[in-house]
């Protein structure tokens, strides 16, 4: 890790790298590590070959919850679709590969979707969690900021309390699984190299709730003026399918109907 990477606040940064065993009890409460071995190796470092499909025409990130389906469908969200079916047709068996392997191996069989995040970010806008672990492929180095689900006070009007955050350098071509109670969001980038990260999820995991959400909104609000409930729920920042989300209300996702619970000033800028 280039040592001169710093954060604007104060939230060490720890190396997976090279991680003391005191660290180690820390980064226990929030993700596992799984050493890849000869076969992940060598599948990861196949996906270098499909990156120039994932332009950064902007510096921003970019989403894309399942890959596959988005190469079948065409989705606005690529740039730069290969023009040629026979180039398509093998990324596709690549990551079904790819997807079949990690839903076998580390979901239990359970249906799953291959996505992509990528691109420039300095921002912690927004903290998510899902209801089940979460695997991340790094494809280049990057810094993870997590948080603690249990730490969360729903009651506490001043949101989320940053100083519980922890922050983890993660090198290229390693694999985490992410707990379920771990809060997190897109990846810090380093210095001028955009970030690209291999996302392993449930099936239809972040995709929209469209209308259902306002209906679940509402009917929690209904509860708290009726007095049936006392306070929110966590379904009250349910956000999409699987991922329930609090936000800062500068972040692009709070025009996106996303809640506020990150209550700072400002939204923090981690790195310059």
């Amino acid at each position: 890790m280039n040592k001169k990477i710093k954060f604007n606040y104060n939230i060490k940064i720890h190396n997976l790298d090279k991680i003391s065993h005191k660290e180690k009890k820390i980064f226990n409460r929030f993700l596992f590590f799984h050493k890849p071995n000869n076969y992940e190796y060598d599948l990861i470092k196949k996906f270098n070959n499909y990156l120039k499909i994932f332009p950064v025409s902007e510096k921003r990130v970019y989403y894309i919850p399942s890959i596959i389906n988005n190469l079948n469908d065409s989705i606005k969200n690529y740039n730069s679709l290969p023009s040629d079916n026979s180039e398509k047709n093998e990324i596709i068996k690549y990551l079904e590969e790819l997807n079949n392997h990690f839903q076998k191996y580390y979901f239990g069989k359970i249906n799953t979707q291959c996505g992509i995040c990528y691109g420039y970010n300095k921002y912690l806008n927004s903290l998510e969690f899902h209801k089940t672990n979460e695997i991340i492929i790094s494809l280049t180095p990057q810094i993870l900021v997590l948080g603690d689900l249990r730490n969360i006070d729903l009651n506490n009007n001043k949101g989320f309390n940053i100083n519980d955050l922890q922050a983890f350098y993660i090198s290229e071509n390693t694999i985490l699984e992410l707990f379920s109670t771990t809060l997190h969001f897109a990846p810090i980038s380093l210095k001028e190299n955009p970030f690209y990260s291999l996302i392993v999820l449930p099936e239809n995991t972040n995709l929209s709730l469209q209308e259902d959400l306002k209906e679940i909104r509402k009917e929690i609000k209904d509860k708290i003026s009726n007095g049936t409930e006392k306070i929110f729920d966590y379904n009250y920042f349910l956000f999409a399918k699987n991922k329930w989300l609090f936000t800062h209300r500068d972040s692009p996702q709070f025009k996106m109907d996303a809640l506020e619970f990150i209550k700072t000033k400002e939204r923090l800028q981690l790195i310059d």
